[in-house]
């Protein structure tokens, strides 16, 4: 390495040529380190670091590149591509002057000051204030607790905040949070997060909410040492949209189960497909039982759910809910595992947690009975825990691999009932304390190759049906497929295969 460092002559040299093309000093002045470095800085950036430097300054950055996105989104199709480049150059550089922490200031938000109330109450993005003893609660509650992302420059106006309240359980469901008064916990095991609240969305791209929950993950844990779960109660914004798009495309899963048998008889590559495999939301047993409630055909069954679904007070319906929750919950887990764009979960909510490294804990339903969750996720909402010893393998599988952390009850909703396979994984996983992973592999794709053994543990679903085990090192896909499990070592890969043969 040193030597490709240039000498303090040559360096000197170098200082001086670049002085001479910028149009600077005399040779060899001693400030023409200076005159350099200021000359290699667009002065669009000297400009915007000189700005952000006083009082009101952040936030006209902040809301400068608000009205920027919208100029380059409106007119992008209409401007020359040229214009188009320089524009999306000074839409990072006020990006990147948020991107270091060097100016963020954390710390805890509650009623001591009127400014910052009022501005939780008018920014609050996840669950509406709905009022004065509403935002009392969650300032000033027994146990509850507002941490704050502060620019220096910006005191009164956090740039993201967090709520949070500590319990003895995992919580499944929002409203006791919101509307009633925290009892006080003797042995607190959870710090629950509940509301992530970015103020303005000229702080889009920037990963400042993440660096608060792990700031906030720390300060609580050196406040409750006793308590050894770090979870979110999220909702789920995107999956209703999605449910009723797959409820109204119809039912596939005759097509591709026949399909994917024909792939095991013939072994025709033709009859391979490149989609992953379109799943009924109903299995047998629930198809028959809403046949027998409601007399509704097996053909039918999405139209009727759709329809249902479609009546804005169908919650209300304490019979329809009973029949129809294991249904809903199991499509809400498909689509927080599975469903991606571009390597990506669809979720955003799903995406960012995902990315932080935490796992799908667990799926509630009928967690948010409150308008506007029903319309935007049929009241689901899910737990994300940040489990602190795996975090950094769990963020790069997802970030590399697209692989999202899963815990075994949640993998249990897409996966075929009484499976024993998933029984020995998942004694597996408790004996390892190993992350269990979720992909969407296609047909034909190597899912482990010989002398590249994974280190986590996979799943698929229809093993039975839709993959074949060729030697205990290497496996490929033969049909349509979503979901894969391998285990950690030979041993217990050559268990699984058994498994599966005697499954078949």
């Amino acid at each position: 390495m040193m030597r490709t460092l240039p000498s303090i002559k040559r360096s000197g040299l170098v200082l001086n040529v670049a002085a001479a093309a910028l149009g600077f000093s005399r040779k060899n002045d001693p400030n023409i380190s200076k005159s350099v470095k200021r000359g290699l800085v667009p002065l669009a950036e000297q400009f915007f670091l000189l700005v952000g430097t006083i009082q009101p300054g952040p936030l006209f950055l902040l809301n400068l590149r608000v009205d920027l996105g919208i100029l380059i989104a409106r007119h992008r199709d209409h401007l020359p591509k040229s214009s188009v480049e320089a524009l999306g150059l000074l839409d990072l550089i006020m990006r990147d002057l948020f991107a270091t922490q060097g100016s963020m200031r954390f710390r805890r938000i509650d009623l001591s000051s009127e400014d910052l109330a009022a501005f939780v109450l008018k920014h609050e993005r996840v669950h509406q204030v709905r009022g004065w003893g509403d935002l009392q609660r969650r300032l000033g509650g027994r146990q509850r607790y507002c941490f704050g992302l502060f620019h220096m420059h910006m005191p009164h106006a956090p740039l993201v905040f967090v709520q949070t309240v500590v319990t003895d359980h995992l919580c499944s469901n929002i409203t006791p949070i919101l509307e009633e008064e925290t009892p006080v916990v003797k042995n607190p095991s959870h710090i629950i997060f509940y509301s992530v609240s970015t103020s303005n969305t000229g702080l889009r791209g920037l990963n400042i909410a993440s660096h608060l929950l792990f700031l906030t993950i720390q300060r609580m844990s050196s406040m409750f040492p006793q308590c050894k779960t770090a979870a979110t109660l999220s909702p789920v914004p995107g999956f209703a949209r999605w449910f009723k798009a797959a409820l109204a495309s119809g039912d596939q899963q005759s097509q591709t189960t026949s399909d994917a048998k024909n792939v095991l008889q013939n072994k025709d590559p033709k009859l391979q497909r490149s989609e992953p495999l379109q799943r009924s939301f109903f299995n047998s047993e629930q198809a028959q039982r809403l046949n027998m409630k409601y007399g509704v055909n097996q053909l039918v069954l999405h139209k009727w759910l759709l329809k249902k679904l479609s009546d804005p007070a169908w919650h209300r319906d304490a019979e329809l809910v009973d029949n129809i929750r294991d249904i809903i919950t199991a499509a809400c887990a498909r689509y927080i595992l599975f469903e991606r764009r571009q390597d990506k979960i669809l979720d955003p909510v799903a995406n960012f947690h995902l990315q932080n490294g935490a796992q799908v804990e667990q799926i509630n339903f009928m967690a948010d009975t409150t308008p506007s969750a029903l319309i935007s996720a049929l009241g689901m909402m899910i737990n994300y825990r940040y489990c602190m010893t795996s975090i950094d393998v769990t963020s790069v599988s997802y970030k590399r691999k697209s692989l999202a952390a899963v815990s075994p009850a949640a993998a249990r909703l897409v996966w075929p009932a009484d499976s024993v396979i998933l029984d020995e994984i998942e004694r597996l996983k408790d004996k390892r304390n190993t992350p269990l992973f979720a992909k969407v592999f296609r047909a034909g794709e190597i899912i482990s190759a010989r002398g590249s053994l994974p280190t986590a543990i996979y799943f698929i679903a229809y093993v039975a049906l839709l993959f074949e085990v060729r030697n205990t090192e290497h496996i490929s896909l033969i049909g349509p497929v979503e979901y894969a499990y391998i285990p950690l070592t030979r041993t217990h890969f050559a268990k699984v295969k058994r498994l599966v043969s005697a499954s078949r």
